[in-house]
């Protein structure tokens, strides 16, 4: 909930605050549903692991 709430507030997904509730149309969740979980790796870790293979 805490991550729907911080997209919300990025503006990554419009949604309307209503009485303390936010209200997202279903069309607007395509916008984030194809997000990969968890953080990007960072250019020193994808370079190591790239050296291991």
């Amino acid at each position: 909930m805490r991550r729907v709430q911080e997209l919300v507030k990025q503006g990554r997904i419009p949604a309307q605050l209503i009485g303390g509730v936010y209200l997202i149309d279903h069309k607007d969740l395509a916008l984030v549903k194809n997000r990969k979980p968890g953080r990007p790796r960072t250019a020193k870790k994808s370079k190591a692991k790239a050296d291991v293979r």
